[in-house]
């Protein structure tokens, strides 16, 4: 540690001087993983979960018209690296297998789109390891059918979040019982790993709309979409409706409606016990907070939640300014208060042919990650990796920015990383290690087999100028906003500029890039 270090503006003096040693922050592909048998058209990656020790893979191969045959490959990481300990199979009939979710030793994979009880009804699969083996059961512990059927195109599936005991699976397609397709999410409990999934409750967003569009299961923007998106941490649940109108007319055009969306922040779904199945009673489910600006097109396409943040995506359209991350936070109280205005990640390529950033999003410790659709634009990066506090007490610097090894060309926009409507899936991040599924990438000969690539970030805590990584430069930078008062060199975000910042700074400098 230093202290005392003279200070000047745009120049950093001799003692500081010595502390530079430059240090380039890219990720590093660690881990490319392909199907056990390459096979064109397979798109292997077509979604991904993994909780950092083991990894889901699910590919998606057309065997004729209107059939296809999904497998999940489980591959877990060991001393020699990632490799494949079980390949669940049985979904030959499923259209596309959608969500992979797990927590500790319960995996949950979904097909929001399987006609088994309904046409586009939904399905999802539960399987629980054996704590004491270690081993994955080769078929379902338990299925979990729609609440509602019959109802056609109510996605049952179509996002999950569990949480211990207890889960919420979204149907966002769901009818809400006056006709009017608005979406719904359903809260299921269990009294240990041993025991069945029981439905403890619905949880009815009470929407109406009266100028629904859509034809053959395709839910358009006019249609609130509760359930779009769910994230869970400590016992508490986000629900986003990405299609929620929150000033709208019927029969205006949809360029002219004011999008908005609701979140939920639920406090303790658990109820003492959850017995049968009670369809139709209502949760024990609190609605606490309700965010959502009025003019931004698919606000809530994506959530994410990690202790006291919420992060909420906008894609957005195309070509606007609206396409980011925001991020609410909350002061960790009981109950909690959040933030209403918001901090926002901005789109790193903003405007026509952007990246599209929010594709799919998560946090890890001081780390968010979102995908993009990049191939829309295929020559700009996949994903992107911001750090909390950089530039800025709360604010989010980008770290990392995670480009395709298997670019398609520009001639030839097809879908990269994250494999088309799989891209939404596409992106983890657990630790310092970011999972990302390239479902339409060549291997080979094979045209759209897929891949997946498998990256470590590198720590660059003294990166203070946004560059990627830590040398002279950062120090003028700290030096020049010091002399400022800038937010962004108060390091230890006490709201003062003194000699613990110097400090605090220093030590993120000396830890360099790893």
């Amino acid at each position: 540690m230093v202290r005392g270090s003279t200070i000047v503006a745009g120049a950093v003096a001799p003692a500081f001087l010595a502390l530079c040693a430059t240090a380039i922050a890219q990720p590093t592909l660690v881990a490319t993983i392909n199907e056990p048998t390459v096979t064109a058209d397979s798109h292997f990656g077509w979604a991904i979960g993994t909780d950092g020790f083991t990894l889901g893979v699910a590919n998606r191969r057309v065997i004729s018209a209107g059939v296809t045959q999904n497998t999940v490959y489980l591959y877990e990481d060991g001393t020699s690296g990632w490799s494949l300990v079980k390949t669940l199979t049985g979904f030959t009939t499923s259209d596309r297998v959608w969500e992979i979710v797990f927590d500790d030793d319960t995996l949950a994979i979904s097909d929001k789109r399987s006609d088994i009880y309904d046409t586009d009804g939904g399905i999802v699969w539960m399987y629980q390891r054996d704590s004491t083996t270690g081993l994955w059961p080769s078929t379902p512990t338990q299925t979990l059918a729609p609440p509602a059927s019959p109802d056609t195109c109510q996605n049952f599936g179509q996002s999950i979040a569990i949480d211990g005991d207890l889960m919420v699976v979204s149907a966002h397609g769901r009818y809400n019982g006056s006709g009017e397709r608005t979406g719904w999410a359903y809260a299921y409990q269990r009294d240990n790993a041993s025991s069945p999934w029981h439905l403890v409750g619905d949880l009815d967003p009470g929407f109406t709309n009266s100028y629904l569009v859509f034809a053959q299961c395709a839910l358009t923007l006019e249609v609130p979409r509760f359930g779009t998106s769910v994230a869970t941490d400590n016992g508490r649940f986000v629900i986003s409706a990405a299609g929620a109108d929150h000033g709208g007319s019927p029969g205006m055009p949809v360029a002219d409606k004011d999008w908005g969306f609701l979140a939920y922040v639920g406090s303790d779904l658990l109820v003492s016990n959850p017995g049968t199945d009670p369809v139709g009673s209502p949760a024990p489910f609190e609605e606490v907070l309700e965010f959502g600006p009025a003019t931004i097109d698919t606000y809530g396409q994506q959530i994410a939640m990690q202790g006291s943040l919420i992060a909420i995506g906008n894609r957005g359209k195309t070509g606007t300014a609206n396409e980011g991350v925001l991020v609410y936070y909350g002061d960790g109280g009981s109950p909690e208060q959040w933030t209403t205005t918001p901090v926002v990640i901005a789109d790193p390529n903003p405007g026509t042919g952007a990246s599209n950033i929010a594709g799919k999003m998560g946090f890890s410790e001081d780390l968010i990650i979102t995908s993009t659709n990049s191939w829309n634009t295929p020559e700009l990066p996949e994903a992107y990796v911001f750090r909390r506090n950089m530039g800025g007490c709360e604010g989010w610097g980008l770290v990392a920015e995670l480009t395709d090894p298997d670019m398609k060309p520009t001639s030839s926009p097809l879908p990269g990383i994250g494999g088309g409507l799989a891209n939404k899936r596409g992106v983890e991040i657990v630790g310092r290690t970011v999972f990302l599924a390239g479902a339409w990438d060549d291997i080979g000969s094979d045209t759209f087999a897929g891949s997946v690539y498998i990256y470590t970030i590198p720590d660059c805590p003294g990166d203070i100028d946004g560059d990627l990584d830590a040398d002279s430069d950062d120090l003028d930078s700290f030096a020049t906003l010091f002399l400022a008062s800038d937010p962004a060199a108060d390091v230890d975000c006490d709201s003062d500029w003194d000699l613990d910042d110097i400090d605090a700074f220093v030590d993120m400098f000396l830890l360099g890039c790893s």
